[in-house]
């Protein structure tokens, strides 16, 4: 019965339908010179396609972030979204993984701050998302984490406070880490 369907000149999308198996296993028949060609699909243009040259040579200077690119595009009268922009710039990212360099600071100096997600716990009867509140010194790279149920403004500065506490002392300068 398979069989006989092509030469009724129906899709193999159609022909996967009728007789209950998937598209691959259709195409897998043995050629029949009665069978259909597959159907062509004409190539539809992409909103990108204009601003592509540009993107390659921003990607081949060094510049990767997607977000940044899509900036600077919009600035160019492209109105699509960021999307098509990461699925273009997948393929030109460098397989080898870029090294980050530490920077390291006097005494003293610097503080990094970052939220880092732990998944839920039990608090108060019910989930909540728990999250670490970690800052590293610059210098000694030394970690203070305190675990949080929050992430407001009231949590951040209390665990700023604490932090410092913990180290005896404030730095000249405390910035996030993302």
């Amino acid at each position: 019965m398979i069989r006989e369907l092509p030469r009724q000149g129906l899709s193999i999308s159609e022909i996967s339908r009728q007789a209950g198996h998937d598209r691959r296993a259709i195409r897998k028949i043995p050629d029949d010179p009665r069978h259909p060609a597959p159907y062509e699909r004409r190539k539809r243009g992409s909103n990108l396609d204009p601003y592509k040259p540009y993107l390659r040579r921003q990607t081949a200077a060094g510049v990767l972030n997607a977000v940044e690119l899509v900036q600077e595009v919009r600035r160019q009268d492209y109105t699509g979204g960021i999307t098509l922009f990461r699925q273009f710039l997948h393929p030109l990212e460098p397989s080898v993984p870029v090294v980050t360099q530490r920077l390291k600071t006097s005494p003293g100096h610097q503080r990094q701050v970052d939220w880092a997600p732990c998944g839920l716990v039990w608090h108060q009867d019910r989930p909540r998302p728990l999250s670490a509140f970690v800052m590293p010194l610059g210098c000694s790279r030394r970690q203070y984490v305190e675990f949080t149920t929050r992430q407001d403004k009231e949590a951040f500065l209390r665990c700023h406070v604490n932090a410092y506490r913990d180290s005896l002392g404030c730095p000249l300068r405390c910035s996030t880490t993302t």
